[in-house]
């Protein structure tokens, strides 16, 4: 604990980049590097104190010596010592990505929006007000004050954020031990936490959080042996076996009163289909009914139908301070759960708060202002009978930038169905409103639906109205939707399906339209997001229809963006014109791009375009959609003409031009809406060569075939260039044809138009060439639309990674790839090309993957990591290294490495790094010589540079034999440098150095080896030998402990092996371990005996097939027989002999003998010599050992 020295209390803080940690420092700090301090590095006033305290003193350098003296402490590498004690009353704030540790009193508030750990291991902060948006570190070493982390909060705690527990120095609570971790006064506690880690302690042993009217605790139960109830549906323990079966007594009508039992109060965790109850309760009993009351109990309901005590992971309701009351009828077995309390939901994307009750009357009678008293606890309960429902009213439903209150109820059943249907009523949203601003969304009612993995659907249905300057929306229905699933901002959003009146830009119009409100750049008061459809716009000027477009709602006003068709000619405009109206009515300049549609629009307004209600409408280029995706702007010259296909003819439009532009769509493109303007994601042609033919004489209307052929180039396609020439072809038609399509004004000239019958948008690309993540593709392709995006199949590709002059890559690849929303991704297979290596080398199948995209993908087989990522994969190919031959899934990306710190990282190297191919490796095995004998599945990485790879596997190894089975974790490394390498541990914790090479090693510090008669333990290397022409394991052992017959708890004898070695071969084992050192077991015998066995079938190194013995120049004492010399102790499978035979000397027998038993498993041989009376006699003696 800190000790203070002085009247001030002084913090030792920890530089960590970008932040710091703040670390009170008490005398057993770890010492990272003494006397390091970034304050003795430069002077005083150049040092600045964290932004998070505003009273920060930055101590002199002779201050933090005596600090030092006094307190005998070791500051952090880089650390500064603050003081804290000035200006007590402030709060003190620990930033996020920042540590406060320590023990002591704050003398202030303090927010803690990081990392808060009390003491070092452990520790008590006191503070005045707490409030925890961050994680909260709680360390238990023991049960008494000292022995675990506290916070005493003087005033108010409020708490959210997460709680993190973990036990120190072994240390193991056991059942019914508490731990109150916070302290407040009574009735200063608000909120819960949102996330729980480290709960669950094992093999049934579990804390559980519960809040009181005083503070915080956590309760150890040992729920491993619960007691059910109901067939099993209902359980619950109280940690305590003996007093678990006494309850269970009475619920069944075995005991006759609450005196019976051993304590009438005690810790109880209660389970019954999605109820986990816990809490410290006190019992009663009312005729046949036993009932349960807690007033500090807490109850979790779980989203996935079924609770099974609680360890933070779930999504659930979790209710505290809960008045609860649990009664059970031991005649009908009926119950009832009921209480209320303070709610909230984890794990789920939304956050959902506020009072609610439990109800669930299963009793067959109803609870009507019904007294209920144990102890000191008495409650009133009312619940008619057949209720089982969690409701409340004014519960709080939380999203991005607004709130939702209204009347809330879950329906609750045991059935083990999963997820929540929750009902909303009378409720109301609530928005940050201004004189300027104002949003009413009222009588919210319908269903709010989440699955058991916390994703949210709402449908739900309200009143809604808006005010803005510059846009009205009078009062009208909406549906009331959700953005967002477990994580994500929580963003709702009011949909108006069909056109409604509304006023824009203070013109009157008809639209339909969503809204969402989001958090502003900065402030507090959210922006509204409008996207409208199907608009008709009516200005001074003429009638804007078929509109749609975007419009930023603030304080201040309204920016407006909105296309459209002239729907009639006016002066200026003519009919069917496409039009822009642009509106700004903010008086501020604006530079916005916002969300429309799948796509966005740049919001641009200058000084010029600030006055008061300031808009314009612009004409715009023309163009025609065809289908869903394809859009094309220009001048369109029609001909009139007969087409003769298939002998009937075709009245026509055609068209045969120059100079258009082609736009396709990777998803569905917006009626009206250029998709370009709206950064829809896609392909454009520029100044293409355009052919079309419009059939007319079709009963649905008119029909086209479209040939578009020039340059594509890729738009809003994410982090990637494309290119190449092609051929674009839609066939609405169904017709198959080919003809010659004349060009206007030449004579004997035209453009030949080939067509099969089908439908699809194809794009043909005989030069396609697309760059992502700074590697380039070549090849053919043929471009489709996918669902939402566009779908590449591309042939005869060439990609390759480069490391100086040498190369990994593909050939002669083809795969399809996918273009999206600001994404691309796909895989290609083809040739390995390799070259440049001489101290490896690959053979198989390999592919190249990339993504430029933000997320993951995982479809079906194909998994990609997030982008930008390009990487050349092989699976089941194999690798060669140091003779040895690897077979497994690789990974080669081009990275960077660090010698000195072992870390890499993808793309270019930096200063102190050199360039390296990064390999990430998974289900390896080893495969020389085409050895399969046994499993053995690694995973890993390796750094390839030049001239040199290393690498650090770990993973699993098993063989199996009849009745024999090795097995243990393995360790592969490799190093073909003279020098040490360091990388990062296939482990995952830290990095690994490997010695200097060349070497290639197998080995394991904890296999096992259950040979049937023996069971080995401890470490060995793996290397590949040739037995008989055969490739085989050698294990070559060191340090094993080994158990010889009997069982693993009581063998017969207990040896230790400091080295040895053998073989696994395909038909079986052969080894031969020599002096064993014997270090216990049920025989008594000692010497330094030789373990040889063989399995296989055929006579090896002196070992005959089918041997498997201990023997050696031993001396055995058992019974009053004390024998010394030779003997081997042999396996067998089954014995029946019915006497014992003694042998004198000259009569020595050629064959072993043996004693009775018809059980026995193993016998053993020995020729000796035991004093008897008589004198000496030499004999021979078989036993039989179980």
């Amino acid at each position: 604990m800190f000790t203070q020295s002085r009247e001030r209390s002084r913090f030792a803080v920890e530089q960590l980049e970008p932040k710091v940690l703040l670390s009170a420092a008490p005398i057993d700090v770890p010492q990272v590097s003494a006397l390091d301090l970034g304050v003795g590095a430069e002077s005083e006033a150049n040092s600045t104190p964290s932004a998070g305290a505003a009273e920060e003193i930055i101590l002199t350098d002779s201050e933090v010596s005596e600090l030092q003296s006094e307190n005998s402490l070791e500051l952090q590498s880089d650390g500064e010592v603050f003081d804290w004690s000035e200006g007590s009353g402030n709060e003190r704030i620990v930033e996020e990505q920042s540590t406060l540790s320590g023990s002591g009193d704050l003398g202030s508030d303090l927010a803690n929006f990081g990392t808060v750990a009390p003491g070092n291991s452990p520790g008590t902060l006191e503070v005045a007000d707490f409030a925890n948006e961050g994680v909260l570190e709680i360390e238990l070493a023991g049960t008494a004050n000292g022995e675990f982390d506290r916070v005493l909060v003087s005033g108010a705690a409020s708490l959210g954020g997460s709680l993190q527990v973990s036990l120190l120095d072994g240390f193991r609570p056991e059942s019914g031990d508490r731990f109150t971790f916070i302290e407040w006064g009574a009735g200063q506690q608000s909120g819960d936490f949102s996330e729980f880690s480290g709960l669950d302690l094992g093999d049934g042993l579990s804390l559980m959080p519960i809040v009181t009217e005083n503070g915080y605790d956590l309760v150890a139960i040992d729920a491993s042996g619960p007691v059910g109830l109901l067939d099993g549906l209902m359980s619950f323990t109280t940690g305590i076996a003996a007093l678990d079966n006494q309850i269970e007594d009475l619920l069944n009508g075995a005991l006759d009163s609450v005196a019976d039992l051993s304590q009438s109060a005690f810790d109880l965790s209660w389970n019954y289909g999605p109820l986990g109850i816990s809490g410290s309760f006190e019992i009663g009993m009312n005729g046949s009914e036993v009932f349960f009351l807690a007033a500090d109990a807490t109850l979790l309901v779980d989203a996935s139908g079924s609770a099974n005590g609680f360890d933070g992971e779930e999504t659930a309701f979790r209710l505290i301070d809960l008045d609860l009351a649990i009664v059970f009828d031991s005649n009908t077995k009926g119950f009832a759960f009921v209480g209320s309390g303070s709610a909230e939901l984890l794990g789920g994307g939304l956050e959902i708060g506020g009072d609610l009750d439990l109800k669930w009357n299963s009793l067959g009678r109803d609870l009507a202002a019904e007294n209920f008293t144990a102890g000191s606890l008495s409650q009133t309960l009312n619940a008619v009978n057949g209720v089982a429902v969690l409701s409340g009213q004014d519960t709080v439903i939380s999203f991005v930038a607004g709130s939702l209150t209204s009347d809330f109820s879950v329906s609750l059943a045991a059935n083990g169905d999963s997820g929540f249907s929750v009902s909303v009523s009378d409720g109301a949203l609530d928005f940050p409103g201004t004189p300027r601003a104002d949003v009413s969304v009222s009588n919210v009612s319908g269903t709010l639906n989440m699955d058991a993995e916390g994703a949210v659907d709402l449908a739900l249905s309200a009143s809604f109205s808006a005010t803005f300057a510059g846009l009205n929306i009078s009062a009208t229905q909406v549906a009331v939707t959700y953005s967002g699933g477990q994580g994500d901002e929580a963003i709702v959003e009011i949909v108006a399906s069909a056109p409604i009146g509304l006023s824009v830009a203070n013109l009157s119009a008809t639209a339909a339209f969503y809204m969402s409100a989001r958090a502003p750049p900065s402030g507090t008061t959210p922006e509204y997001f409008f996207s409208f459809s199907n608009l008709t716009l009516n200005t001074p000027d003429v009638v804007i229809s078929d509109g749609s477009g975007a419009v930023l709602a603030t304080v201040d006003g309204v920016a407006v963006a909105i296309f459209g068709t002239a729907a009639a000619s006016t002066s200026g405009f003519s009919a069917g014109a496409r039009l822009q109206f642009r509106a700004n009515t903010t008086g501020l300049e604006i530079n916005r791009s916002v969300d429309f549609l799948s796509g966005s629009v740049d919001l641009v307004f200058t000084s010029a375009e600030t006055a008061v209600d300031f808009y314009e409408i612009a004409i715009i280029d023309a163009f025609v959609q065809f289908g869903d995706n394809l859009q094309i702007r220009g001048s369109l010259a029609w001909q009139q003409s007969v087409l003769e296909i298939g002998g009937t003819e075709f009245a026509v439009r055609t068209l045969n031009a120059t100079n258009l532009d082609v736009f396709v769509g990777a998803s569905k493109l917006t009626p009206g809406v250029w998709g370009i303007d709206v950064g829809a994601s896609g392909l454009v042609l520029e100044n293409a060569n355009l052919q079309i033919i419009e059939f007319s004489d079709f009963a649905e209307g008119s029909k086209y075939v479209i040939q578009a052929s020039g340059a594509f180039q890729a738009t809003d396609l994410g982090d990637l260039v494309l290119g190449g020439s092609g051929t674009l072809k839609y066939n609405q038609s169904g017709l198959a044809f080919d003809i010659t399509l004349p060009t206007p004004g030449q004579t004997n000239a035209g453009v030949r138009m080939l067509f099969s019958s089908s439908a699809a948008v194809q794009i043909s690309v005989a030069d396609f060439a697309l760059e992502v993540v700074d590697q380039s593709l070549t090849g053919a392709a043929l471009i489709t639309i996918g669902e939402n995006r566009l779908e590449v199949a591309m042939s005869s590709v060439s990609a390759t990674l480069f490391l100086g002059t040498s190369l990994i890559g593909v050939r002669d690849a083809s795969g399809t790839i996918v273009l999206s929303d600001d994404q691309a991704y796909g895989t290609l297979t083809g040739d390995l090309l390799f070259d440049g290596f001489d101290f490896f080398s690959l053979s198989g199948g390999f592919a190249v993957e990339f993504n430029t995209g933000d997320a993951a993908v995982e479809e079906g087989n194909l998994q990609l990591p997030a982008g930008p990522y390009f990487g050349i994969r092989g699976n089941s190919v194999r690798m060669t290294v140091e003779g040895e031959t690897l077979l497994g899934d690789f990974l080669f990306e081009n990275g960077a490495y660090n010698a000195a710190t072992g870390s890499v990282h993808r793309g270019a190297a930096e200063a102190g790094e050199f360039d390296v191919f990064m390999l990430s490796a998974w289900n390896v095995g080893l495969n020389t010589d085409g050895l399969d004998i046994g499993d053995m599945s690694l995973a890993g990485s390796a750094v390839i540079s030049n001239d040199w790879i290393a690498a650090d596997f770990l993973g699993a190894f098993e063989v199996t034999f009849d009745q024999i089975e090795i097995s243990g974790q393995v360790g592969l490394q490799i190093n073909t440098h003279t020098a040490e390498v360091t990388l990062g541990a296939a482990s995952g914790a830290g990095t690994v150095t490997i010695v200097g090479g060349p070497s290639f090693a197998i080995f394991a510090d904890d296999f096992t080896a259950d040979l049937k008669a023996a069971f080995l333990k401890g470490s060995f290397a793996l290397s590949v030998v040739d037995f008989d022409g055969t490739p085989s394991w050698q294990f070559d052992l060191n340090d094993i402990d080994l158990r010889f017959g009997g069982n693993l708890r009581n063998p017969l004898l207990s040896l230790h092996l400091a080295s040895g070695q053998f073989l696994v071969t395909p038909d079986g084992l052969l080894g031969e371990l020599p002096h064993l050192e014997i270090g216990g077991g049920e025989l008594n015998l000692g010497g330094t005996p030789d373990l040889t066995f063989n399995t296989t079938g055929v006579d090896w190194n002196g070992i005959a097939a089918g041997v498997f013995e201990l023997g050696g120049d031993l001396n055995f004492d058992f019974g009053d027989f004390s024998l010394v010399g030779d003997m081997d102790f042999q396996l067998m499978d089954s014995l029946t002999l019915d006497r014992s035979i003694f042998h004198p000397l000259d009569s020595r027998p050629s064959k072993a003998c043996a004693s009775i038993c018809r059980t026995c498993r193993w016998i053993f041989s020995a020729w000796a010599r035991s004093p008897t009376s008589a004198g000496r006699t030499s004999f021979c003696r078989t036993a039989l050992l179980e």
